[in-house]
């Protein structure tokens, strides 16, 4: 059996807009991850058996 999990910092997302959060420090911080990025990233990251994966910036 495997798991997976992704936990990306802060990711460029609606979640900040939908949560009412975009004046805390993190949701008006203009260098969160692009998320294509750490979709990628994870996914490869899963493919090729890694335990870590660099961060997406």
């Amino acid at each position: 059996m495997t798991v997976t999990a992704l936990l990306p910092g802060p990711t460029e997302t609606e979640f900040f807009d939908r949560g009412d959060l975009t004046d805390t420090k993190l949701g008006a911080d203009p260098n969160k991850d692009d998320p294509a990025l750490v979709a990628r990233q994870g996914f490869e990251g899963l493919m090729k058996g890694r335990r870590r994966c660099s961060r997406a910036r």
